[in-house]
């Protein structure tokens, strides 16, 4: 299955140096020969190519010429046969805000932090000589909603569990270990007399 996936109609700066619209396919992936996204203008874009399952495409102004409207759209995804795959629309948009679709279909924010429109840039500009540019998947994104980023980093995890093992060996050395250790030793020397 493939839908619309992120939207970023208003980017800091000038709208058409920033804005894209990004597609992914969840399970299969999907010859897109003959598919098109569309604005509510009736502005359409064909796509080509082919999408795997789990992989998304990203598309900037600068290749499809469409404009995605702060003061709202609908943005549509139609198959070969010319049938509605998927549509979003959102009425407002906030200024560096990419509009994420949730697992229910809703729409939520997440801010864009000043490296990602660095990103964001230097991919518009390749963009123009290839096609198939993909928005890089390792952003820091700000979530607004829905999922929260409280969780520590697995490396202090990983040490804290290090320390923790030094810390039980080291006693269990200390204390057991060394004792068996000595009273061998003596059993051994009362044997040899």
């Amino acid at each position: 299955m493939v839908y619309i996936w992120r939207l970023f109609p208003n980017p800091a700066g000038k709208d058409t140096q920033g804005e894209f619209i990004e597609i992914h396919a969840q399970g299969g992936g999907e010859v897109l020969d003959g598919w098109h996204i569309q604005d509510k203008a009736g502005k359409s874009f064909k796509l080509y190519g082919t999408i795997q399952g789990g992989e998304s495409r990203s598309f900037s102004y600068a290749q499809t010429k469409i404009s995605l409207n702060n003061n709202g759209e609908t943005i549509t995804l139609f198959n070969q046969k010319g049938e509605v795959v998927d549509s979003v629309s959102y009425e407002t948009s906030k200024e560096n805000i990419i509009l994420q679709r949730a697992s229910d279909g809703s729409l939520y924010e997440q801010k864009v932090t000043s490296s990602q429109s660095e990103i964001q840039n230097a991919k518009d500009s390749a963009s123009k000589e290839s096609i198939t540019a993909d928005v890089p998947q390792n952003w820091n994104l700000e979530k607004t909603a829905l999922i929260s980023d409280t969780n520590p980093p697995t490396i202090f995890i990983g040490i804290g569990v290090a320390l923790m093992w030094g810390v039980i060996f080291w006693w269990w050395y200390t204390r057991w270990y060394k004792k068996e250790d000595k009273g061998k030793t003596k059993n051994i020397k009362t044997l040899e007399q």
